[in-house]
């Protein structure tokens, strides 16, 4: 049986490629496929042909292990399910929340319909998403080694946008091609460094304004797999990668003082403060929507990027005068106008 192979679409205008058109390749993220870039839950059309429309060439994936790249033909214990409790209060109805876990989230408007169960738009979001296997590195390394083929199949540089842990993907295949990536847009990447902002209200999917350093989570900070540092991170042998222990990269709790919160940082008190050179060859865009639960931390994992020595603007959409959006940004009512500030930007 194969294993770790990528489905990929290519969607153009063009009967055929110039070598003049940038190629974007969309990385979806956690329980989600590439048919979440094509169309939004309520009939419109999405960033993939947003992207198209303005001239781009676009490629959709389903990341191996993920809809038609799944390669797996049993069961697996280590399976987790999306429940649609989750997707309800973390995703499509936050604004019902009568006690929100975050300041914002009675911002949100811009999701079709009323994101309650037994909604049109909700009914069909949920019944794109899917069961997320194995554990968060080998789904890493996997994705990195899949969409960096592609890269190489494609023979141009590309542009980089991922959702969630997809843009988590996109920082591993740039940090090991970076000759192969234009730029790189996180859209609500998966973070914030070596920790989480989840409560403990609920145990997985909770979030609160308090992020807490936790051993075995995002031990590269932006990753739970090596990236190229200078001077390099700590090499782990077979079994560290496995261990929750392993630390390969010394950290602190650090105050930032234009957020007035807490965040991890490198420690600079413990050896020079890591570079990530490779990363630093592009631009980089982490984009935060207004309602969303990444609001509490996305600017955490900007300053990780920051202290590496990379150049990244952070998008907030509420700055921008771009309001009412959640986690799927990209599947809201207004992901047209995000899709213009995305290209503004580049």
């Amino acid at each position: 049986m194969v294993s770790g192979q990528m489905f990929v679409e290519r969607i153009s205008s063009y009967y055929e490629d110039h070598a003049s058109i940038i190629p974007i390749i969309l990385i979806h993220g956690d329980h989600q496929t590439g048919a979440g870039w094509l169309r939004k839950p309520d009939g419109g059309k999405g960033w993939a042909h947003s992207f198209v429309s303005r001239g781009f060439v676009v490629f959709v994936v389903d990341l191996p292990f993920h809809g038609r790249s799944t390669g797996i033909t049993t069961p697996d214990p280590r399976t987790t399910f999306l429940t649609s409790d989750v997707v309800e209060s973390q995703m499509t109805a936050l604004r019902h929340a009568e006690n929100p876990e975050w300041p914002s989230a009675k911002t949100h408007t811009q999701w079709p319909g009323s994101g309650l169960r037994g909604d049109t738009c909700f009914n069909r979001f949920i019944q794109t998403v899917v069961p997320e296997y194995l554990d968060r590195k080998e789904r890493q390394i996997a994705g990195q080694q899949a969409v960096i083929s592609l890269l190489q199949a494609i023979r141009r540089p590309a542009i980089l946008i991922g959702h969630g842990s997809g843009a988590n993907i996109a920082w591993l295949v740039a940090d090991s091609a970076p000759q192969c990536v234009k730029a790189v847009v996180a859209v609500e990447p998966v973070g914030p460094a070596f920790g989480s902002a989840m409560t403990g209200r609920n145990d997985k999917f909770g979030h609160g304004p308090d992020i807490e350093a936790i051993q075995g989570v995002r031990q590269f900070g932006i990753a739970d797999i090596p990236l190229n540092f200078d001077p390099p991170a700590e090499p782990p042998s077979s079994g560290d990668l496995l261990s929750s222990s392993f630390q390969p990269i010394p950290y602190i709790k650090a105050f930032a003082t234009d957020m007035k919160a807490i965040c991890f940082l490198q420690d600079p008190n413990r050896g020079p403060v890591r570079k990530l050179p490779n990363l630093q060859q592009m631009p980089h865009a982490v984009l935060t929507g207004e309602a969303s639960p990444h609001s509490m931390f996305d600017w955490a994992t900007v300053k990780f990027l920051e202290q590496a020595g990379i150049k990244v603007e952070h998008i907030d959409l509420k700055r921008a005068g771009i309001h009412g959006n959640g986690h799927l940004c990209f599947l809201e009512k207004n992901s047209d106008m995000i899709a213009d500030l995305i290209l503004s930007w580049l």
